[in-house]
């Protein structure tokens, strides 16, 4: 998953999706620390998104993501938005 995100930004390196895919992988191998650089510059790319801004928050506080949170929260908005 790393290596295609970061082939995403090598791509295109205003993808702050790209940015939180890399700030995923990085929580669930155990680097909290790279995690939050990474959620940081997507918070950059997208200051208005708050999935951002709770990782951020999360990833402050110790805490790694939890990717099917984050799934469930865009499929919500991308749910609503269809109907």
């Amino acid at each position: 998953m790393r290596a295609a995100y970061g082939r995403a930004l090598e791509r295109n390196p205003s993808s702050w999706f790209a940015e939180l895919g890399l700030a995923v992988a990085e929580s669930e191998a155990g680097r909290l620390a790279a995690a939050l650089e990474h959620v940081r510059r997507s918070r950059r790319l997208n200051p208005r998104e708050q999935v951002l801004r709770d990782a951020e928050s999360s990833l402050k506080q110790g805490r790694p993501l939890d990717p099917a949170d984050i799934e469930r929260r865009f499929s919500e908005r991308l749910e609503s938005l269809t109907r």
